[in-house]
């Protein structure tokens, strides 16, 4: 083959190689079954930066769906943030694993970085539908140049910290990704769960959001289910089927569905605008121009899910331990208390006008 091509003209020798990696790659992508072709998986040390740019691509393009042998319906979709944190993402997996439910759900993984270990922890779950997507404008695929860090960033007077507002964009590029270009939900209309990679769910988490989702009749106003709070330090054993009504969001499992989605990105300059690199605080902005008064928030008074960043300190060690003992699988729940917190207050990093620009433009 090589011999071949010397002899040929350089451009068309060229123009028959781009062919043939082409096609190589939709014969790769046709066959594409439940199984994960392991050989198809880039290594890092082994690819060029646009090889994974291409590749990842590609990926999202397709949207490759697998053990999809599980002939269930899917009532639940969840979609996993997926940093670079192995064991935490090893724990959430165990954790989802054991949950009742489990199996008629999707679990979206949606990667800011691309590593091969990551790729094999996921590929060994059995006990459900999975899918990988991969945010495209990763400071992993832009290393150098915007909107990963550059030069610029310490020129401007808007400082900023590229790690930290990926963590924005990331986040609001899945949910645009989810809801409007993943094309096996393009009928759903369920609830979609958004989770940490460092989350630790319980065995009743999945049956605590459908009992939730019927008591928020009890509450009109009230868009998002959060399966939990940041206050874990209080927490009392007696409200394990007690929820609270709230006007903001925390980042302890936010579900939405698909009118919600498109009724909050309407508001989605106010999302982009905000000056704060953290999506839950950004999307509670937004919310509150769509419900300026009225509580918006649904939210386990006894959290089913801790974050396994934080357990490992003293002050929130007891409250994790206290999630995976307390009684499960309520029959019922009971409002507990209503909270409508004060205007929004912003913790910065974002200000510069590229990320604002960027954030509009998903």
């Amino acid at each position: 083959m090589r011999h071949f091509l010397k002899k040929m003209n350089p451009r068309l020798a060229t123009t028959l190689m781009l062919a043939w990696g082409c096609l190589v790659v939709i014969v790769f992508l046709k066959n594409s079954h439940t199984e994960y072709p392991q050989s198809s998986a880039p290594m890092l040390s082994q690819v060029t930066l646009n090889d994974l740019r291409n590749f990842i691509h590609l990926m999202n393009i397709k949207q490759l769906v697998y053990n999809t042998h599980k002939k269930v319906s899917v009532d639940l979709v969840i979609v996993v943030q997926v940093h670079d944190r192995l064991p935490h993402l090893q724990q959430l997996i165990r954790s989802l694993s054991l949950a009742s439910g489990i199996n008629n759900t999707l679990l979206i993984f949606s990667h800011d970085v691309y590593q091969p270990y990551i790729n094999s922890a996921i590929h060994n779950i059995t006990f459900a539908k999975i899918m990988q997507i991969f945010y495209p404008l990763s400071v992993q695929m832009y290393p150098d140049e915007f909107p990963g860090p550059s030069l610029q960033d310490y020129l401007d007077d808007d400082w900023r910290n590229a790690t930290l507002t990926q963590l924005k964009h990331h986040w609001w590029w899945t949910s645009n990704f989810v809801f409007n270009r993943v094309r096996i939900l393009h009928d759903y209309t369920g609830p979609v769960l958004f989770l940490e990679d460092d989350n630790y769910l319980t065995p009743d988490f999945i049956h605590c959001l459908f009992l939730m989702r019927d008591h928020a009749s009890t509450c009109p106003s009230c868009r998002f289910l959060v399966l939990g709070t940041a206050k874990q330090g209080h927490l009392i054993p007696s409200d394990y089927n007690a929820v609270i009504v709230k006007s903001n969001l925390e980042n302890y499992g936010v579900a939405l569905n698909r009118s919600t989605w498109h009724e909050v990105s309407k508001y989605g300059e106010f999302f982009c605008k905000f000056d704060d690199y953290r999506w839950v605080a950004s999307l509670t902005h937004a919310v509150r121009q769509l419900i300026t008064s009225d509580p918006t928030t649904m939210a386990l008074a006894l959290p089913r899910v801790a974050r396994t960043t934080s357990c490992a300190s003293l002050s929130t060690r007891k409250s994790c331990r206290l999630v995976k003992s307390f009684r499960q699988f309520p029959t019922f729940f009971t409002t507990k208390t209503v909270e409508v917190e004060s205007a929004d207050v912003s913790h910065g990093g974002w200000t510069n006008s590229r990320d604002q620009i960027l954030c509009m433009g998903m």
